[in-house]
C-alpha cells in the first residue's frame, strides 16, 4: 500500500508495516510504524507498540513515542491524549494547552475554534489560546469557524424526539448564529438544510439532497441555493423553479420514518411561506395517499375534504393546471362523488389530453358508473398510446377493458385476453385479473 507523503517521497506499508520511501523506492524511514494517522502540515502521526508519535517529514524526523491516542496536526496545533485526558501540543510537541480536556474521538481546530469537554465532562468551546469563547449549551451543537465575527451553530432539537416510538417526529436540527464574545446573534430558529459562513454580510442557504448513483454503490449529493438570510436573521426567498426544489427534495430520498415527516414538513412550511404557489397545495394532498411506507386506500373523510380546500386553492391560483384537477377526481372518487369526479377529470383531460394516467382515471370513474361504451373509448386512447405508458400501467389498461367487456358479454374480450397473456407472458408476470381490478378500484 502507498501514499503520497510529498512531491518526492512516499508512504508505504510492507508485511504489515510503515516507512518512507522515495519515488525510485529508495528508503529514507524504515518499515517499521504498526499504524499512521492522518498526513497534514507535512507531519504524519505514527504508532508503535500502540503509543503514537509524530514524523516530520520535511525535517526527516522523528518524536518519541509518548502518547495514547493522537488526532493529526491542523492551525498548528494536534490534539494528544495523555493517560485518560487530553491536551493540544505545538509543531515543536509543546504544550500549547493542557491537558484540561476529555475527548470521545480526536478533534481539530477549524477556523481557529474546537470542540471539547471539559473535565466535568461539559462540552464548551476553545479558541486556539485555550479560551472558552462561549457558555452555551453546547449539546449536539457543530460549530463552524468565525466569519464576519459570526460562527454557524448546528445543534440537534430533542424536543421533537418521542421516548414512545425512538424515532424523531420531524426537523431535528436547528441553526444559528454565536459572536465572537460568544453571545447568539441570529437564534436556533433557522431550520433550512445549509447555510454559509457569512460573507458581505449574507449568508447563502441551500438545501443538500442525496439519491443512489448510477451503479447503485454509493450515493450521489447535491446541494442548491434557495436565499440567504442577513445579520439579523431576516430571510430572503426566491420563488419559482428554486421554490418548486425546495418543496420536492425529498422525493429521490430513501424512504423513511423521518424522510416522510420531514417532507410533510417542508411542504407546509413552501405553503407558509409562497401562499400563492399552487404546486405546494397539490404537493399536500399528494402526502394524503403517502403513509406507513405505502398509498394508502381508505383514510378520515375529514382528510379528503382538507384535501379538496388545498385543490380548490390550487386551482384558483392557476385554473389551466390539469394536475390540480385530476387530484381533485382523486379526492371525490375517494368521498364517493363519481359524477363530480368525472367532471374534474374531464377538465384534466381538456387542459392536457396528452397525460395518459387521466384517461385511466376516468375509465376507472366511467366503469363505476356503468358506463361501460365511454370507459372503452377511454380504455382504447390509452392502449392505441402505449409507448406513453408503462408495463404495469398497460397490463391495468387491458384489465379494465377485459373486466367491462365480461360485464356487458362482448365476445371480442377473448382477444384482449389473448394481447395481455402475451404481455404478460414477455416480462414474466403472473397476474389475477379479479385481484387486480379489487386493487384498481380501492
Amino acid at each position: 500500500y502507498i501514499m503520497k507523503a510529498s512531491d518526492n517521497t512516499l508512504l508505504a506499508m510492507v508485511q504489515k508495516k510503515w516507512g518512507v520511501i522515495t519515488l525510485d523506492e529508495a528508503i529514507i524511514v524504515d518499515y517499521q510504524f504498526d499504524a499512521i494517522g492522518k498526513l497534514n502540515e507535512d507531519i504524519c502521526p505514527v504508532m508503535k507498540n500502540n503509543k503514537w508519535g509524530f514524523l516530520f517529514l520535511k525535517e526527516n524526523k522523528l518524536s518519541s513515542f509518548l502518547y495514547r491516542n493522537v488526532g493529526y496536526f491542523q492551525e498548528g496545533l494536534c490534539c494528544v491524549q495523555i493517560e485518560n485526558n487530553w491536551g493540544f501540543v505545538n509543531r515543536n510537541l509543546e504544550v500549547a494547552l493542557g491537558f484540561f480536556y476529555k475527548l470521545y474521538s480526536p478533534t481539530v481546530f477549524s477556523n481557529s475554534l474546537a470542540k471539547v469537554f471539559d473535565l466535568n465532562n461539559k462540552e464548551i468551546l476553545i479558541n486556539t489560546s485555550g479560551e472558552i469563547i462561549t457558555k452555551y449549551n453546547l449539546h449536539g451543537i457543530q460549530v463552524s469557524g468565525f466569519y464576519e465575527e459570526l460562527a454557524l451553530f448546528k445543534q440537534n432539537d430533542y424536543s421533537l424526539y418521542s421516548t414512545t416510538l425512538k424515532k424523531y417526529n420531524g426537523l431535528i436540527q436547528r441553526y444559528g448564529f454565536v459572536g465572537i464574545n460568544g453571545d447568539i446573534k441570529i437564534p436556533f430558529n433557522l431550520t433550512e438544510n445549509n447555510y454559509s459562513n457569512f460573507n458581505n454580510d449574507y449568508s447563502l442557504v441551500s438545501f443538500g439532497y442525496s439519491e443512489p448513483n448510477e451503479y447503485d454503490t454509493g450515493m450521489n449529493y447535491y446541494s442548491d441555493i434557495i436565499g440567504y438570510i442577513d445579520k439579523k436573521g431576516i430571510e430572503y426567498w426566491d420563488d419559482g423553479n428554486d421554490v418548486e426544489f425546495y418543496l420536492n427534495k425529498y422525493k429521490k430520498s430513501k424512504t423513511t420514518f423521518y424522510n416522510k415527516s420531514y417532507h410533510f414538513y417542508c411542504i407546509n412550511k413552501t405553503i407558509y411561506r409562497f401562499p400563492n404557489y399552487y404546486k405546494g397545495y397539490i404537493e399536500r394532498v399528494k402526502y394524503i395517499f403517502k403513509r406507513n411506507n405505502g398509498y394508502i386506500s381508505k383514510a378520515e373523510d375529514s382528510l379528503f375534504y382538507a384535501g379538496l380546500d388545498d385543490i380548490e386553492k390550487s386551482i384558483l391560483l392557476n385554473p389551466q393546471n390539469g394536475d390540480s384537477f385530476y387530484w381533485k377526481s382523486i379526492l371525490l372518487m375517494k368521498l364517493k362523488k363519481n359524477s363530480d369526479a368525472i367532471i374534474s377529470i374531464t377538465t384534466a383531460i381538456n387542459l392536457d389530453p396528452q397525460i395518459m394516467e387521466y384517461y385511466m382515471t376516468r375509465s376507472l370513474l366511467l366503469y363505476k358508473e356503468s358506463l361501460f361504451d365511454k370507459a372503452l373509448l377511454d380504455c382504447n386512447v390509452v392502449i392505441e398510446n402505449q409507448d406513453m405508458i408503462k408495463t404495469n400501467e398497460l397490463i391495468s389498461m387491458y384489465t379494465i377493458k377485459i373486466t367491462i367487456k365480461e360485464t356487458v358479454g362482448d365476445l371480442s374480450v377473448e382477444f384482449d385476453k389473448i394481447k395481455l397473456k402475451k404481455i404478460l407472458n414477455e416480462n414474466n408476470i403472473e397476474l389475477d385479473i379479479n385481484e387486480r381490478m379489487s386493487l384498481l378500484l380501492k
